[in-house]
């Protein structure tokens, strides 16, 4: 047997696996597992999924070959013997029942792709071996700052969600030029120039979200960024602007188009068309200067 599936059951606890020595695939997700009782390693599987359970440690040194790991909605407190997860590729750890998780990601030398949120893993500084890494989610997580030396080290970045923390400054992202997402929505961004600064060189970049910032907080109507028809209300909103308001949103939007040189598809969950660029171009002749100095005055009481 190579593959079992006992999702959606009413499971307290696994145990006895252990003669499934051709295991390859364990799938436990939906269940109420708190309790991991291995005796023997596990040697030939890859990928263990127990989203939704009960876990509050998770000992890694029964699992040597994982390269997938899913513990999503657990009650996660800590890691145990991280360094037999050298081969792990994949690991995923959303909203978890606790406020801070005890993970050594040194140890998580293969890790490329990770996803956290709700949950405090530390700060950024941590990820001291994020060579190969592609996917990096640090969604709520209390994060403050980017570390430059962290992502002159994360060449390889493809996908970069900052969702929901404390971060200000985007100087640290000019070394990361193969983005081709990058979400910071609902940040502590106020400083047009500095964003400019920091996607210039994005030349891959097609997915950009800076919603719900300093900068951006006169432009977008202030309901849930995950809603269905949100470009739709955005339409309704952006009709209502007032004249100000409308030139300062056309200027920022053509701007930041203009900047990545036509690689973006997709702008605060908005489409890029060349009509933004258009819409404004009168405007831009004569505005430039003063809203380029206005962005950053634009909080507003």
């Amino acid at each position: 047997m190579e593959s079992l599936d006992v999702s959606c059951n009413q499971l307290t606890s696994i145990a006895g696996i252990e003669p499934l020595s051709a295991l390859r695939e364990l799938l436990v997700d939906q269940n109420k597992v708190s309790i991991l009782d291995l005796q023997l390693i596990l040697p030939r599987l890859e990928i263990l999924s127990m989203n939704d359970n009960c876990l509050t440690v998770f000992d890694a040194k029964f699992w040597p070959r994982l390269r997938k790991l899913a513990l999503d909605r657990n009650s996660l407190e800590r890691f145990l013997h991280e360094a037999h997860l050298r081969r792990l590729k994949y690991l995923s750890v959303r909203d978890q029942n606790t406020t801070d998780i005890q993970i050594d990601f040194s140890k998580l030398i293969g890790l490329s792709d990770l996803h956290v949120s709700n949950v405090h893993v530390g700060p950024m500084h941590e990820f001291h071996d994020t060579i190969f890494m592609r996917t990096l989610e640090l969604q709520r997580a209390r994060i403050t700052e980017i570390p430059r030396e962290i992502m002159r080290r994360t060449q390889q970045l493809v996908h970069l969600n900052l969702r929901d923390n404390e971060i200000s400054d985007l100087t640290a992202l000019r070394h990361v030029k193969g983005l081709r997402s990058l979400c910071l929505a609902r940040n502590r961004i106020a400083d047009f120039g500095n964003i400019l600064k920091a996607v210039r060189k994005m030349t891959r970049l097609e997915v950009l979200d800076l919603r719900g910032n300093a900068v951006t907080e006169r432009f977008y109507p202030s309901t849930d960024l995950d809603m269905a028809d949100w470009e739709r209300v955005d339409e309704d909103f952006a009709r209502a602007l007032c004249d100000a308001d409308y030139v300062r949103r056309a200027y920022y939007r053509s701007s930041v188009i203009s900047v990545l040189r036509g690689s973006l598809r997709l702008l605060d969950n908005v489409s890029t068309a060349e009509t933004d660029i258009e819409k404004a171009k009168v405007q831009l002749t004569k505005l430039r200067v003063s809203l380029r100095r206005s962005l950053n005055e634009s909080r507003g009481p």
